[in-house]
């Protein structure tokens, strides 16, 4: 008489890796809430793309061809402080969306910030991170746009992907390339903020 076959093994239970989140390849970030982008460098879990430039691979093997290399966007980080005193005036403009209506009971006088630090932050106000330049206006994300100083010390703009985007002079800004500024260029961002960059 042959031997019962020995019943099927039961499939072998998740890992503790396996139900934790997918991590960032650029900056070990945890994602959140399997969302599109890493709250820390925006790198794009759908698409693969980064705003980082990527590390460098081995060389490919006579046996396979190596794949051609992703598109990315390469940002030149800010070396020291900025040559010129600069400020950027923030202004409250209803006009720039006329569908939505604004909270016009409160006052809302002109800001100004310095632009005294290499790097400098805009989003939203109370958001995390901390933003440098904080924008009171909804339509801003928490991490919405940077001005980065060049090795010359001219200010440049680097928008982060933000969902309602940037204009910098009317024209939009493209996510992860960086944008050279002047004295009076004007920045519209989220639903009501104009932003004016000027040199003393």
């Amino acid at each position: 008489m042959r031997p019962a076959a020995a019943p099927p093994a039961p499939p072998p239970p998740a890992s503790a890796a396996s139900l934790s989140p997918m991590l960032c390849p650029n900056c070990g970030t945890p994602r959140d809430n399997n969302g599109r982008f890493c709250g820390v460098c925006r790198y794009n879990f759908e698409t693969g793309q980064s705003f980082a430039p990527p590390s460098a691979s081995p060389a490919p093997t006579a046996e396979a061809a190596a794949p051609p290399p992703e598109a990315t966007v390469e940002i030149a980080p800010a070396v020291g402080a900025p040559q010129t005193a600069w400020t950027v005036l923030i202004d409250f403009d209803p006009t720039i969306d006329p569908v939505a209506t604004p909270d016009i009971s409160r006052p809302r006088p002109r800001l100004t910030f310095p632009l005294d630090l290499p790097e400098l932050l805009i989003g939203r106000a109370g958001a995390k991170g901390h933003p440098e330049i904080p924008i009171e206006d909804e339509g801003v994300s928490s991490r919405h746009a940077k001005i980065i100083f060049s090795a010359a010390g001219d200010p440049t703009l680097l928008e982060l992907g933000s969902t309602n985007g940037t204009r910098v002079n009317g024209d939009a800004a493209t996510p992860g390339l960086a944008l050279a500024l002047k004295s009076g260029d004007q920045i519209v961002l989220g639903r009501w903020t104009r932003m004016t960059i000027m040199a003393k």
